[in-house]
């Protein structure tokens, strides 16, 4: 226990201290959606409510990051941006510690550790830490909200108390951002695998505990703008662009992505021709129910192509990214070169062994326990839910999973390592190195 406590105490001290020298040499990354953030956390300041002031439309943005602003700018001043980036390198930080606790109680010590260590040191969670944007933040309460899962039903016993704050810890990642808003049939079928006789008591406690969380925000956005919303506005929109005839599966959606297209321009012109859709076309429902309408004819008259698409959406979330990292202060151009080669490799290794590991991992009696399947869901799910939505492509997008998707490519490479370990009699000297 001693070992593993100074395990713990190195783990997020460095974390922690890598992400804090990393900033030190780029400074805080700024981004449209990171100012658009912060202006929201200032217009709260100021008393005026959850608006923006700073694009010409008007669309509902998920409360917690601007209101985790909004904390910081209390506390240590406004705009300061240097303060926002520290205080997210301790979620960092904080989340390599749940990493390896869930590594070690879904698999084993090894993959604790390897996993943990492995993001701890992670250049696409150390890049976008330096950026106030949630990515983040949404990280550590995700990891949260399966660590404290799998603590819940590891217990002899749960209490009400217990599945309620579990509800409450999903309720606070949709907050952020919505992504597991609709996760409630897998995880209905997860605690089903842990407890087939109280299954449906307990999934309706921890859904209880998400509703009761989500449930003030979506009564103040009815009582300001008159509609009910799941978390944010602006997602019709998004679903269509991924879902239409002229949409590209191969090509992350962007900024300017579709504009010459003919269809895209007429579906665009139809919606700002109508009343107050030029502010307010991601709030107003005649807007969006064009929107609606053109999703259910590409669904409906070309299945086909909506399947093929579909899927091939899911492929380009997860190819991997060129990285292009150029930062003159990091050295010089050949150096960041590299560096990006380096950043690919990483990724390689996560996207060609997380299958490898996932299969291993169902194979019978490698793991007697099915906790683990939760992050299979979780993977799943994600991939699914976020490829139907957009297109998505990059390691930002990717970046909530990545501490499940390690622990897959870990537990493999631990199971091989033990094997070996095994025959030469030196397993407990290899892991007295970690732990």
């Amino acid at each position: 226990m001693r070992k593993q406590i100074y395990f713990l105490i190195f783990l997020g001290t460095l974390a922690f201290l890598i992400r804090v020298s990393f900033i030190s040499k780029v400074g805080v990354k700024e981004s449209a959606d990171g100012l658009l953030y912060s202006n929201i956390a200032l217009n709260l300041l100021q008393g005026e409510g959850f608006t923006q002031t700073i694009r010409s439309y008007e669309f509902i943005v998920p409360p917690l990051y601007p209101l985790f602003l909004t904390f910081v700018y209390l506390l240590f001043g406004i705009e300061n941006y240097l303060s926002v980036v520290i205080i997210q390198s301790f979620f960092s930080a904080i989340t390599c510690l749940l990493i390896y606790i869930i590594g070690k109680k879904l698999f084993n010590t090894g993959v604790g550790v390897l996993s943990s260590l492995y993001f701890a040191v992670y250049p696409v969670s150390i890049w976008w830490n330096s950026y106030f944007l949630t990515e983040t933040i949404y990280t550590f309460f995700l990891v949260l909200f399966v660590w404290y899962l799998i603590f819940l039903f590891s217990k002899n016993k749960i209490f009400t108390k217990e599945s309620l704050f579990t509800g409450v810890i999903w309720g606070l990642c949709n907050l952020i951002r919505p992504n597991l808003l609709f996760f409630f049939p897998f995880l209905l079928l997860w605690i089903y695998l842990m407890d087939k006789k109280n299954y449906f008591r307990y999934f309706l406690l921890v859904l209880s505990g998400m509703i009761i969380t989500i449930a003030p925000w979506i009564l103040y956005v009815y009582s300001v703008y008159g509609i009910v919303v799941p978390i944010g506005s602006y997602g019709v929109e998004h679903i269509w662009l991924g879902n239409s005839e002229f949409t590209n599966p191969d090509v992350c959606l962007s900024t300017g992505l579709y504009d010459k297209n003919q269809k895209f321009q007429e579906i665009q012109q139809k919606v700002m021709e109508l009343p107050g859709c030029q502010k307010y076309r991601y709030i107003d429902a005649k807007c969006q129910n064009i929107y609606k309408e053109e999703i259910k004819k590409f669904i409906v008259y070309h299945p086909s192509t909506f399947l093929t698409n579909f899927l091939r959406k899911i492929v380009t979330f997860w190819k991997p990214a060129s990285a292009s990292i150029n930062v003159p202060v990091l050295g010089t151009k050949p150096l960041c070169e590299k560096l990006n080669i380096f950043i690919n490799r990483l990724y390689s290794y996560i996207i060609y062994l997380l299958p490898v590991g996932i299969l291993f991992s169902l194979a019978p009696n490698i793991i007697k326990s099915k906790h683990h399947f939760l992050i299979i869901f979780i993977l799943i799910y994600y991939s699914f839910s976020v490829s139907f939505a957009i297109i998505v492509y990059g390691a930002r997008y990717r970046l909530p999973i990545m501490p499940f998707a390690i622990m897959y490519m870990v537990f493999p490479i631990v199971e091989i390592l033990k094997l070996i370990n095994s025959k030469l009699k030196i397993r407990e000297r290899f892991f007295k190195i970690f732990i």
